[in-house]
């Protein structure tokens, strides 16, 4: 392969906080029933009371919008500390936490050494997680 060809490769490579395509479809079906997201301020808003969705859901909700949020504005990062998903969602750490270590066991969400994200990849096991909270 000439080094000025394209890599074929190049198709297949998605970093994990991009969304594209499809993906962005279902990432906003999944928030737009329980969540709004401000880009300028980086802030979530639950549209209505969090407490319609279980605790495991609210805390994956937090972490799409999060991810939402890093897509419309390059400045915000899509990584959430379990002490961001608290002040979010008003969950104490004490559900936070178990619910966070539920959802790595389940391989929807990943965690690196600052935080826990949801990579776009896996957004098909969100959309199993909260297929029931949609329209």
């Amino acid at each position: 392969m000439n080094s000025s060809d394209p890599d074929p490769l190049d198709e297949l490579v998605v970093k994990s906080e991009e969304v594209e395509g499809e993906n962005r479809k279902i990432l906003a079906k999944l928030l737009i029933p329980h969540v709004q997201i401000d880009p300028e301020q980086g802030t979530i808003y639950f549209v209505k009371q969090p407490s319609d969705l279980n605790t495991k859901e609210q805390v994956l909700v937090v972490l799409l919008a999060k991810l939402a949020l890093a897509q419309k504005n390059q400045d915000i990062t899509y990584i959430a500390t379990p002490k961001y998903i608290e002040e979010v969602s008003g969950l104490p750490g004490g559900t936070v936490r178990p619910k966070l270590a539920e959802l790595i066991k389940q391989k929807v969400i990943t965690k690196s050494s600052v935080g826990y994200y949801i990579e776009a990849k896996n957004l098909y096991k969100a959309r199993a997680v909260l297929e029931h909270t949609i329209s």
